[in-house]
Formats: C-alpha cells, structure tokens, sequence
C-alpha cells in the first residue's frame, strides 16, 4: 500500500514472522475456508458485526484437538486434575474478535482467491497491490513445525517482493517457533545471508546453515544494521480510567456482569451447609 502511494521510505526495514502472503499452501486451516465454510461464517457475523473470539479460538484448538481440547476432558473433568501453569496456552487463549467486513474481505482474497500474489488484484481503501513494488529490507521468519502457516508458504514471500530478503526457519511449532528465548537449549534456527530470486524453498533448506540457540540473536544483529538511534518514547495521555475497557469485557464474559462499572459485581460467598440443631433433653 505505501509503495503503491509512493511512501514506502517510511518503513526502513520490515520483519514478518509465521506469515502468509501466498495462500495456496494452507495445510489444515484449509479444511475450514471452502466457499461453503465462509459463507455460512460471514451470515453469522452479519448478525452482530463481528466474529466472536471464542469462535476463533474454536478453530484453532480443532486443528490440535488431542492437545488443546481432549487432554483437557480427561485430564480436568474425568480425573480431576488441575491444568499445568503453561505461560504460552495463556496467551493463546487471549482471543480476539475479528470485524466482520475485515474478517470476510480476509478470508476471501486471500484464502479462496489469493489475490496477494496477483498485482493489482487486492486493494486496500481503493489502492491496489502489488507485491513486486515493495523494494523494503525484509526479514521473513518460518517455523519448521508452523501447522497454520506452513514454512514453505512462509519462504514464499521471498520470492514475491520486489527488495532484498533474508528468510530464517526456527525450529518448533507456530507460537513456540517464535517465543523461542536465546536460554532455550533446545532452540536451533536454519539461515543463510540472504534468499536468492528463484530459488524454491526445498533449494533454500538444502544450502541454509543450522545454528544453535535463538533465532532472536540474528534477527537482532540484521535488525540494528537498519535502525536509528535510540529514542526516548513520546508521552501518550491515558486513554481512560483502569483497568480499561477490555478488561471490563472479559469479566462480563467469564463471570457474567455488565461491563460498565469498574469494580466487578461482588463475590458472595455460599454459606456453609450445617445440621440442624437438637433439642436438649434430660435424663431422669
């Protein structure tokens, strides 16, 4: 959109991570975007604006349902278990809602029609596309266990942008692949300086070097090659009173209040069951 309007200069440098631009490799996610699919989700969404969150997150737990759904009745509900604390899954189930005219006009051109890889097929408020304008320093993360955008669909974009890329491969999975911290032992990552026009992402796996450790720690090397000087972040007056609107929300929907006040409805607590009392008698 910035190169189509002539201000691509804004943006010196451009990291992307587990992200799709060429949809023709979907892997399962594909299994919920035919025609059909969508367009029964776009008539729920016409009724209240929006797709709800836990609609989302529905999805997405049906893609690893071993994991994320039925480890959870056997474990929580049939033997009684606590959940583990897992830092990652509390993120994860963070949903968000999706506008509806943003999630269909999504799901359309990219999914169904792919409209990205084709110039001037996709616009943005009436400006058309073209991905072979984009003359931006990219840096262009897969995950090699990625089951929502597979990393042979990630490299894609290398070859779709007009500028000069580098493509990196973490190992791990789509959450994992990214939060992936330079203490993590097990953590390996697969690159090489820069990805060459034409080249197939096979091609690419065969020549990329394996590193030990984060991919963070070569992310931050090309990054700081193309960035300013540090500068102290602006002074922002508060939005509104705390905690906020979205924690507002949330505890109206976990626990059924309105919203609107700032102190959640009171907890009252269940009295405690107890016997009735017994008269006294005397022995004569």
């Amino acid at each position: 959109y910035l190169a189509a309007k002539g201000q691509a200069a804004r943006v010196n440098s451009a990291t992307v991570t587990n992200t799709l631009v060429d949809f023709s490799l979907l892997g399962d996610l594909g299994v919920f975007t035919d025609e059909a699919s969508v367009t029964r989700l776009e008539e729920r969404m016409r009724e209240r604006g929006y797709l709800e969150a836990g609609e989302m997150a529905g999805t997405f737990n049906a893609l690893r349902a071993n994991d994320l759904i039925w480890s959870y009745v056997v474990n929580n509900w049939f033997m009684g278990k606590e959940p583990p604390a897992f830092d990652i899954l509390a993120w994860n189930g963070d949903s968000t809602r999706m506008p509806a005219v943003m999630h269909s006009q999504y799901l359309r051109a990219c999914y169904l029609q792919n409209a990205l890889t084709k110039p001037g097929a996709f616009a943005i408020d009436s400006v058309k596309t073209d991905l072979r304008k984009i003359k931006t320093p990219m840096y262009v993360l897969g995950a090699e266990a990625d089951h929502i955008a597979l990393w042979a669909g990630s490299y894609a974009t290398t070859q779709l942008v007009g500028g000069e890329t580098k493509y990196t491969l973490s190992n791990s999975g789509h959450i994992a692949g990214i939060v992936n911290p330079p203490d993590n032992p097990k953590a390996c990552y697969w690159t090489k300086p820069r990805a060459a026009k034409g080249e197939s992402a096979h091609e690419w796996r065969e020549s990329a070097t394996r590193h030990q450790g984060s991919w963070w720690n070569d992310w931050a090397a090309w990054i700081g090659k193309r960035a300013g000087s540090m500068v102290a972040p602006a002074t922002l007056p508060p939005g509104e009173p705390a905690p906020g609107r979205y924690v507002l929300n949330e505890v109206a929907a976990a626990f059924g209040t309105n919203g609107t006040s700032h102190k959640p409805a009171p907890y009252r607590k269940r009295k405690k069951a107890t016997a009735p009392k017994r008269r006294q008698t005397r022995r004569a």
